[in-house]
């Protein structure tokens, strides 16, 4: 994304830098450039984006998911007893659980469909915020490329 915004800053910078011969087709040329990266190649490349993280973002679920199940398994979701002649700590008093609570009783309940869904439709989790994020680069570099394509055109017809 950031190279088609750089790309579309160049095309600008290249038709107003040569804007002293203003020939009718090198302005239509970089008004086309422009339309296309900002039209075409934008959106292509940022639901590219998009499917990796979700691709990445699943992988992750599914790894804690299969932890989970191992910690699971290996009883050890259940109560700690701690020998207190051992354990001089008392910050962990309260928590009698090795692991936290969220990370192995939470994932286990359900089905790994409905696990996954529920995760991947949170808005808050990374997966939420990085395609928050493209989505929002990538209407930055849409609005500029717009914003550039009418300023060619508008200086090559004025």
């Amino acid at each position: 994304m950031a190279a088609i915004i750089a790309a579309e800053a160049a095309v600008v910078g290249l038709y107003f830098t040569h804007l002293a011969q203003k020939a009718l087709p090198v302005g239509i040329v970089c008004a086309l450039l422009l339309g296309v990266l900002a039209l075409v190649v934008a959106p292509f490349l940022c639901s590219l984006a998009i499917k990796s993280c979700k691709r990445a973002f699943l992988a992750s679920m599914e790894s804690t998911r299969l932890m989970t199940k191992c910690v699971w398994a290996m009883g050890l979701t259940a109560k700690v007893a701690v020998n207190e002649a051992v354990a001089d700590i008392h910050q962990h008093a309260g928590d009698p659980y090795l692991y936290p609570t969220r990370w192995t009783l939470g994932p286990i309940f359900g089905s790994e469909a409905d696990f996954l869904k529920e995760r991947l439709n949170d808005p808050k989790n990374s997966y939420g915020l990085t395609r928050t994020t493209l989505i929002v680069i990538c209407g930055a570099a849409i609005v500029q490329g717009v914003a550039s394509m009418a300023a060619v055109l508008w200086n090559l017809f004025s």
